[in-house]
């Protein structure tokens, strides 16, 4: 609707107009494709054994963010140094379902003597969230309704282009941004810190809420939206999870002796995202 101009895409210039067309083709659809990820430092090595020399020396000129074709054992291959783990490196393979059980099987094969090992998206879950990195509907617009600008991710959003759909109110949000998304630690053997937990600073003011949080070692790495400019990394934080029973129902005002309050949890901002001396103190590079 928008290539034939049916659709109003600029309110301030209604006589815009979009420029080439372009042709969006859902290839799980249309052609049977899945996604295997390949993360971690071994990454490149365990996909290496599968292909031929001139397209090994492809895949290792692969940057960030770039695909490319390969051919293994005459199977297509489409392979993009992306991914969701917060590793330096790592591979998105979409290869068509007749296809997808080889790769599996090749992967699994091939990468045991360097340590590959299947997981699911819960493993995925755990290494974003220790990687600061925002999963939609969570840090990502979801019941608070987060902006990438609050997430973190402005750079995502090219606000020196001069013009795209949404444009004006991106900078509108851009400018307004009241809010911002924090990594955090908590302290060794704390009890469990649950989603929606309020976030305090040190003088007991809440300011903001938990997103995501996941075990890692005897600590917890977490994410909370809150206000800003409140925190910055190395500032202390106090965790108070949800209230359940009594405590949940009555409010605080009408406690009474023999009620229960969830255990305060002590913590401290961590940098926005995992740096590498993070990774290696943690054992996780």
């Amino acid at each position: 609707g928008v290539n034939e101009g049916r659709f109003l895409i600029d309110q301030e210039a209604p006589g815009r107009r979009t420029g080439p067309r372009v042709e969006i083709v859902d290839l799980k659809k249309e052609r049977g494709v899945i996604d295997i990820a390949l993360q971690g430092p071994a990454s490149r090595e365990v996909l290496e054994h599968l292909l031929e020399p001139a397209d090994r020396r492809t895949l290792a000129a692969l940057d960030r963010t770039e695909f490319c074709e390969l051919t293994a054992d005459g199977h297509q291959l489409l392979v993009a140094r992306t991914g969701y783990t917060g590793e330096n490196l790592g591979y998105e393979i979409y290869v068509g379902g007749p296809s997808s059980v080889w790769l599996w099987e090749q992967l699994i094969e091939g990468g045991r003597p360097l340590g590959l090992l299947p997981c699911g998206l819960a493993a995925r879950d755990s290494l974003r969230t220790e990687a600061g990195l925002p999963l939609y509907g969570q840090e990502l617009v979801g019941p608070h309704n987060v902006d990438p600008f609050e997430a973190g991710f402005a750079s995502y959003v090219k606000l020196h282009k001069p013009f795209f759909i949404g444009r004006a109110h991106c900078v509108s949000a851009y400018q307004s941004t009241t809010r911002t998304v924090v990594r955090f630690e908590t302290e060794a053997g704390a009890r469990r810190v649950q989603h929606d937990a309020t976030v305090q600073d040190r003088n007991g003011t809440i300011i903001g809420r938990v997103t995501s949080c996941v075990s890692l070692g005897e600590r917890q790495v977490g994410l909370a939206l809150i206000d800003r400019p409140t925190l910055g990394p190395g500032d202390a934080i106090t965790l108070l999870n949800p209230a359940t029973g009594r405590a949940a129902e009555s409010g605080l005002s009408r406690l009474s002796t023999g009620d229960r309050l969830p255990p305060l949890v002590r913590g401290v901002v961590l940098p926005r995202l995992r740096a590498r001396e993070e990774s290696r103190q943690f054992g996780t590079e």
